[in-house]
């Protein structure tokens, strides 16, 4: 197993990007060290390639695939005044072993650091190198987090007056979340993840009380009183394609009365 790089961070230096939103040519921080060097940049345009041949083989979940960030960043972000802020950590043979997808914005109070698309991610995680863990110990990750920090509020357009990083598992695909390693609590409501039981019957009578499942049933037998009801896996494109037209019909109609 290789040694742990050491992270050591010596100059500063920009470059430029064009912003795919803006049109503007928006700079580049490089980070240089001994092993590590990280680059951070405020457009997604700098780093799509990379991000996109990054994120196939990479631990994460969907909500870093940049589709969905940028998507997000476009709809949503741009109106709200987030800044991206995203950075890439390459090991010293210039492979990816990491890319931290965060953005600074103001919230009601102060500008907050957090990931990207936070609010609309069910999982917040870097995406991570298969090779990660073998080459970053965690307090060597806490070093560079301290690092990433304390260069973004240098700079006018990443200061922040508070982080705020949530919704974080303990597992980034099969490899511990290195965020965990900068200083975090448990949050009091978390339950990103359960354990399966052997069956749905199982599972279900482990979570819900008699008198819930009683209830449940109940509203069941008055559904039916419109017609049959039962669920159905589709098994097919076509089916599948279906399911969620009807599943965006269904969801548009209440986001309409609401």
């Amino acid at each position: 197993m290789p040694a742990a790089l050491p992270v050591r961070f010596t100059t500063f230096e920009d470059g430029y990007a064009d912003d795919a939103v803006t049109g503007a040519r928006a700079p580049i921080l490089h980070a240089e060290s001994a092993g590590v060097s990280l680059s951070i940049v405020d457009t997604l345009a700098a780093v799509e390639a990379e991000w996109r041949a990054f994120e196939q083989n990479a631990d994460c979940t969907a909500f870093q695939a940049f589709d969905w960030l940028s998507t997000w960043h476009r709809c949503v972000g741009v109106r709200q005044g987030v800044t991206p802020a995203i950075v890439v950590g390459r090991h010293r043979d210039g492979e990816v072993l990491f890319i931290l997808p965060l953005s600074v914005g103001p919230s009601r109070f102060a500008r907050e650091l957090t990931f990207f698309g936070t609010d609309l991610c069910d999982y917040n995680a870097p995406l991570l190198a298969a090779r990660f863990a073998s080459e970053i110990k965690p307090a060597e990750f806490k070093q560079v987090w301290r690092t990433i920090a304390a260069q973004l509020q240098r700079d006018p357009r990443w200061r922040f007056d508070l982080v705020r990083l949530e919704k974080m598992a303990d597992t980034v695909g099969g490899q511990p979340n290195p965020m965990l390693s900068v200083g975090v609590t448990p949050h009091p409501s978390g339950a990103y993840a359960t354990p399966l039981r052997e069956s749905w019957d199982a599972f279900y009578a482990a979570k819900r009380s008699a008198s819930t499942r009683r209830r449940d049933r109940t509203k069941r037998n008055r559904l039916a009183d419109f017609g049959e009801v039962k669920t159905t896996t589709p098994d097919s494109r076509d089916g599948l394609l279906q399911a969620l037209s009807v599943l965006m019909q269904q969801k548009g109609r209440s986001l309409a009365r609401m």
